[in-house]
């Protein structure tokens, strides 16, 4: 079948109208409320820098910006949502390293792909802190591993769960250090349980080990982070013993796969925008919290590398969420 000669020119005429259409469109977003889906609880570390980067945002945007939580699965519903979400940047991710550096790992199957995760930009890091009793009879991280060598398997080291980031932190610390230790998991956590003396040593979020440090409730012996924090500085870094050593968590903004890579990049010179500012950077690391930044691109190369490290000590140490 032929098709006639005046079509042909109309279609070859449309199509250079359509590619505009379609670039004014990405030109103009955003024109729309902005949703971002947080996989935890109201009040909980990452939902308040969530809102804290939202706030700020909307500013920058010129529309609001909405904190939708979706707590559960380890951060597994909330990731799921967006990854199924459409991909035009008006829903977005706000979430922390287990969701595409952890759980690949620890589950045999996910409602998701790490793939269907774009990332936009690495908005900080969370360092642990490693914390004895007030009471215990160490120092430092040294005086700690020869403690543990000594018990043989005896000490007594707490998480807020199998598979958590403080976990398998710890994990890796054990490792590295070349000593054996009891894990116990608190639903709670095990900060209370460390001021209390039941167990012996916990790797804390820099977020709620600071103020029972600084009130003397608990002791510092390290930092998991390659730096020191300017909140702490006369605590060493864990790499002051063991070299090389590092183990932190971080949050991270994302978008559903096939946004485009022009609001990605919007997306990305706003949010890092709002991250370099001395204010948002000064309520950062109030909290024990270290800015970072950075492009889609720097951040996607960061998740490859770190990904296989945790893929080792998950492996090494049998960590396994399956069937649990």
């Amino acid at each position: 079948m032929s098709i006639p000669r005046r079509a042909l020119a109309g279609a070859a005429l449309l199509a250079p109208l359509a590619g505009i259409a379609r670039a004014r469109a990405q030109a103009a977003w955003p024109t729309r409320p902005i949703r971002i889906i947080v996989p935890f609880a109201p009040g909980s570390s990452p939902d308040v820098i969530a809102r804290l980067l939202g706030e700020r945002l909307s500013r920058a945007a010129g529309q609001p910006v909405v904190i939708d939580n979706r707590p559960g699965a380890t951060t597994m519903i909330g990731a799921q949502a967006v990854a199924q979400a459409r991909p035009d940047g008006y829903t977005l991710l706000y979430t922390i390293n287990s969701t595409v550096s952890i759980n690949p790992f620890l589950f045999s199957r996910m409602p998701y792909r790490v793939e269907d995760l774009a990332p936009i930009t690495r908005v900080l890091s969370v360092p642990f802190v490693l914390i004895v009793p007030a009471t215990a009879p160490v120092r430092c991280a040294r005086d700690l591993i020869e403690l543990a060598r000594a018990r043989a398997g005896g000490l007594n080291v707490g998480s807020s769960g199998i598979g958590t980031s403080a976990h398998i932190v710890m994990a890796r610390f054990l490792n590295e250090a070349g000593v054996t230790a009891t894990h116990v998991t608190f639903r709670q956590g095990p900060l209370n349980d460390i001021m209390a003396g039941r167990i012996d040593a916990a790797f804390e979020p820099s977020t709620t080990a600071i103020p029972q440090v600084e009130a003397g409730a608990v002791r510092a012996l390290a930092v998991s982070g390659p730096r020191r924090l300017q909140v702490m500085p006369n605590v060493p870094t864990v790499a002051d013993t063991i070299a090389g050593f590092a183990g932190e968590s971080w949050q991270g903004l994302f978008a559903p796969r096939g946004t485009a890579p022009e609001v990605i990049a919007t997306l990305s010179r706003l949010t890092r925008g709002i991250v370099e500012t001395e204010e948002f950077r000064g309520r950062l690391q109030e909290l024990g919290l270290v800015p970072e930044g950075g492009t889609p691109e720097e951040f996607q190369t960061f998740i490859a590398e770190e990904s296989p490290i945790w893929a080792r000590v998950i492996r090494d140490n049998g960590i396994t969420l399956d069937g649990g």
